[in-house]
């Protein structure tokens, strides 16, 4: 399931992300690929861009976070983000 927001990222990210790990042979078919997202904008964009290219590249995702509970509260709130944004798109959070 996609979410009804979009993500604010750049409308060709996803080409770049294409076109980049095709050229590099960065995520070769098959690939388990663990993205780490810390709930900021760079990595639930990233997450985003790799979820709506995983079918057509081939590869297996799964989300990666850490708590290091160094900012209280936000931290935790990050952590919540994150753990709702794996579920959304059904992926493990590991």
């Amino acid at each position: 399931m996609v979410p009804a927001v979009r993500p604010p990222y750049r409308p060709h990210l996803e080409e770049l992300l294409l076109r980049d790990a095709r050229t590099h042979g960065l995520l070769p078919q098959g690939a388990r690929v663990l993205v780490a997202v810390s709930g900021g904008p760079d990595s639930v964009a990233l997450l985003f861009a790799l979820h709506s290219l995983r079918d057509e590249l081939g590869i297996i995702l799964a989300v990666g976070h850490f708590d290091h509970r160094l900012r209280g509260e936000e931290s935790a709130a990050d952590s919540r983000h994150v753990s709702a944004l794996s579920g959304t798109l059904s992926l493990p959070l590991l």
